[in-house]
């Protein structure tokens, strides 16, 4: 390992679900990563100390936020656990040490030392209230325990952003004439940003609210509960499972959960409804579709936009963070 890692331009998007991250290599191509946002405080227990040094695993990054320590493991295919309460689903996420410590396991598992341009998103929502804070937080020296780096500067964007420069950066010649209407469907945020002619954004029509997949993942949950009247909380595995279309073992049985998919529907409609009343009359409208949780809201978005185009990007996990890397480069240029 080199002594200095530098980064240009790095994307990092610490969702409520996911932490993703994206820079261009030496080769021009754009990398990318993603594991769960789940940053839990470390034990210092002589059996949790012996246990570590069993693992031959060296994906969990131990981080110090402001005298505190925390596990964060950056294996994108990491097991589930048990899922730990509320966990990252409020508005002041941005805001807890266990945000400040996403980064710094990300620059970690990076072996980040110096970051010109570090370009980071926040939800709709949120963005005015914690864009500014972030930016102080993450420049200069930074020591996150074992690990130091150097941030020059920091920029902070709305999520869908990232998005809506992916779009434009591939280039689609049938969204070059239209008005695109980009729905970016998280953890536990739901953004949308209207733009015409490139990246002439349409502020009046645009927004974002509580309203993600975790909504749907919880519904489902209560309903798996009822069934057998024991609480259900494995919000992630139920996430796996209809990403990866398998059963989920839930009381140590099988169970094909999209059979409780319907519970969760009613957030989705809820949620597409809202963005059909702010975007007013919807007849300009092309539909682009990303984000995590975007294949839950795909039969919702059809239902409130019946007559309009719906396109869903690949990789939408992981196109804040792209789009990320292009705004910090358009910065620079």
């Amino acid at each position: 390992m080199e002594d200095t890692v530098h980064f240009s331009n790095l994307g990092l998007d610490p969702g409520h679900g996911f932490t993703k991250w994206a820079f261009r290599d030496g080769t021009g191509r754009i990398r990318t990563g993603s594991f769960r946002s789940v940053a839990l405080p470390h034990i210092d227990s002589a059996l949790a100390s012996s246990l570590r040094r069993a693992q031959a695993s060296s994906s969990i990054k131990t981080v110090a936020v402001d005298g505190q320590l925390f596990d964060v493991d950056v294996d994108a295919n990491s097991q589930v656990g048990k899922a730990i309460g509320e966990r990252n689903e409020a508005n002041d996420f941005a805001g807890r040490p266990e945000y400040c410590a996403l980064v710094g396991a990300t620059l970690a598992h990076l072996d980040a030392t110096h970051v010109s341009t570090l370009v980071l998103g926040l939800p709709v929502h949120t963005f005015a209230r914690y864009a500014e804070t972030l930016q102080k937080t993450f420049r200069g020296m930074l020591s996150f325990g074992g690990h130091s780096v150097f941030v020059e500067r920091v920029v902070v964007v709305p999520q869908p952003v990232g998005s809506l420069l992916t779009v434009v950066a591939q280039g689609d010649a049938s969204l070059v004439d239209t008005t695109i209407c980009l729905v970016d469907i998280g953890h536990y945020t739901a953004d949308w940003i209207v733009s015409s002619q490139g990246f002439n954004i349409q502020y009046d029509r645009s927004g974002g609210r509580p309203g993600g997949a975790s909504h749907i993942y919880r519904a489902m949950a209560e309903a798996l509960s009822a069934d057998p009247d024991e609480p259900f909380e494995g919000v992630d595995a139920i996430e796996v499972a209809l990403r990866n279309g398998t059963s989920l073992l839930a009381f140590g049985q099988a169970v094909d959960i999209t059979r409780y998919l319907e519970r969760g529907k009613a957030h989705a409609v809820e949620t597409a409804r809202a963005l059909r009343a702010k975007v007013r009359s919807a007849e300009d409208l092309t539909l682009v579709l990303t984000g995590g949780g975007g294949p839950l809201y795909r039969e919702a978005l059809a239902m409130a936009f019946p007559r309009n185009r719906l396109i869903e990007l690949p990789q939408g996990r992981l196109t804040n963070a792209i789009g990320f890397v292009l705004f910090g480069e358009q910065r620079i240029l």
